[in-house]
């Protein structure tokens, strides 16, 4: 049982892992904001999005990264000890990375859509769980950011915020399963 707990913080922390950024000679790259929903019995899913400017010609592409934990694939492998046996010591997490070009329209909704949020640095009452989906939000990079997490029922004072974040993720997996 500890083991796979373990494995399933790895493998959910290879689902939150943020992109690698190149540094390419004319352009700059900017993290927008990742999207990460980590149910209790299923595959997590993480989406980064990052905006690539050329700095010669001012134009933008922006880039989906979606990673997705398979989980139906990893628990087998934990099922019972027989089963256990017939893998390495250490079991690296099933993870599918997939990387494409987002449409401008999507990704200026977005941002505009993100840009008026309020959110409540201090809330009345937290919400505790054991089963259910925690969700994760971060914006910005290394030197200014914001993180919000919760599990399944919000705290009512983020409640507008969550919804346009739970949205755009599932507009995102409607992107990626066509």
């Amino acid at each position: 049982m500890q083991e796979w707990f373990e494995f399933q913080q790895s493998a959910r922390s290879a689902v939150r892992e943020r992109e690698k950024i190149e540094f390419k000679r004319g352009f700059s790259t900017k993290r927008l904001f990742q999207i990460v929903k980590f149910p209790s019995f299923s595959s997590s899913v993480g989406w980064e999005v990052l905006r690539e400017r050329d700095l010669k010609s001012k134009s933008d592409r922006f880039l989906g990264v979606r990673r997705e934990w398979m989980f139906g694939e990893d628990i087998k492998k934990f099922e019972t000890p027989v089963a256990r046996l017939g893998y390495p010591k250490v079991v690296p997490p099933s993870i599918l990375m997939t990387r494409f070009e987002l449409s401008h329209e999507l990704a200026n909704r977005t941002m505009a859509g993100f840009e008026p949020l309020s959110v409540p640095v201090l809330f009345r009452e937290a919400t505790v769980g054991v089963d259910g989906t925690s969700w994760l939000f971060v914006s910005g990079d290394e030197w200014a950011g914001l993180e919000l997490s919760w599990w399944e029922y919000l705290p009512g004072e983020w409640a507008s915020t969550s919804k346009k974040i739970q949205t755009l993720f599932y507009e995102l997996e409607q992107l990626h399963s066509r």
